[in-house]
C-alpha cells in the first residue's frame, strides 16, 4: 500500500486542476476555411455523363486560372479558391462549350454548379489544290472528329 505524504498529497491537490484544465482545453479545435470549394457534374442533354470534361475556374478580378478535369463519373472539384467572382468554363471534346459567367464564391462556400453541354456545330474548311490531279480535299468536324472527303475535280 502507497503511502502519501503530506507533501505529496498536496502537490496533487494542486496539479489536478491545472490537468483538468488542460484536457479542457486540449478539446480538438477547428480551423478557419479561407478558400470556396467549386464543384459539379457535366452531362449532356439526355442526362448522359460527361467524362473528361475540362473545367476552367477564372477570376475576373486577377485573370488567375484554375482547372479541374472530370471523372469518369462527370464530376468535378476545384478546392481552395479565393472568394470572388468567376467565370466558370467547360469544354469536351464533340460538345460546345458552356459558359457560367459571374459565379460569386465568399469565404469556406460549397457552391454547387453543374453543367449540361450541347453538341458541337459542324465547321468545314475548304482546301483547293493546283497541278495535275489537284482536286477539293474538304475537312469537316462534327463533334470533335475530324472527317476528310477528297473530290475527284480534273482542272484544265
Amino acid at each position: 500500500m502507497v503511502h502519501l505524504t503530506a507533501r505529496t498529497h498536496s502537490l496533487a491537490f494542486w496539479l489536478l486542476p491545472f490537468f483538468s484544465i488542460g484536457i479542457f482545453f486540449s478539446c480538438p479545435t477547428y480551423g478557419q476555411v479561407a478558400g470556396a470549394t467549386l464543384s459539379g457534374t457535366v452531362k449532356d442533354p439526355t442526362g448522359a455523363i460527361v467524362p473528361r470534361t475540362q473545367i476552367i475556374v477564372k477570376n475576373v478580378a486577377t485573370d488567375v486560372n484554375t482547372s479541374a478535369t472530370t471523372n469518369s463519373d462527370g464530376f468535378y472539384v476545384v478546392p481552395n479558391l479565393l472568394p470572388g467572382t468567376y467565370d466558370v468554363t467547360a469544354t469536351a471534346s464533340g460538345f460546345a462549350k458552356a459558359v457560367h459567367s459571374s459565379v460569386t464564391l465568399t469565404v469556406g462556400a460549397q457552391q454547387i454548379l453543374n453543367f449540361v453541354l450541347t453538341v458541337g456545330q459542324v465547321t468545314e474548311k475548304i482546301e483547293v489544290g493546283s497541278g495535275s490531279g489537284a482536286g477539293i480535299i474538304q475537312h469537316w468536324w462534327r463533334g470533335g472528329l475530324q472527317k476528310h472527303c477528297r473530290v475527284a475535280a480534273q482542272w484544265a
